[in-house]
C-alpha cells in the first residue's frame, strides 16, 4: 500500500512538472528558447549516465563467470 500511495505522489508531481515545462500558454519551453536547449542537456545527462551503470553492471556481472 504504501508503495502504491509512493507512486502516486510522485506520479502527481511529475505530471505537475512536465505540465508546468510545456502546458500550452504557460509553459517554460514556450517562452524562453534556452529552456529547450536546457530539457535536452538533461535528457542527454540522464542517458549517459544510464548507460554508464549499464556498463559497469555488465563488466561486474561479466567478471563473476
Amino acid at each position: 500500500m504504501k508503495s502504491t500511495l509512493n507512486m502516486l505522489a510522485w506520479s502527481f508531481a511529475t505530471a505537475a512538472v512536465v505540465y508546468a515545462a510545456v502546458g500550452p500558454g504557460v509553459g517554460v519551453l514556450y517562452h524562453n528558447p534556452l529552456a529547450c536547449l536546457g530539457v535536452a542537456l538533461i535528457g542527454l545527462g540522464l542517458c549517459l549516465q544510464a548507460r554508464r551503470s549499464i556498463t559497469v553492471q555488465r563488466a561486474h556481472h561479466a567478471g563473476r563467470d
